[in-house]
């Protein structure tokens, strides 16, 4: 997910596992700046300042 992200990438295959079966889905991401796209790769706005330096 982080690196389809990164590239920018609009949807992305996932998959949700269960008990009997796994089913695939596309997650969309929409529109992003390059900051956003930093932001979600940190994991969150305070990793983000964190990581900063």
């Amino acid at each position: 997910m982080r690196d389809s992200i990164l590239k920018g990438k609009k949807e992305i295959k996932a998959y949700a596992i269960g008990d009997d079966r796994i089913i695939e889905f596309n997650v969309s991401v929409g529109d992003m700046t390059d900051d956003e796209k930093k932001i979600i790769a940190a994991g969150c706005l305070i990793n983000y300042y964190k990581t900063k330096n």
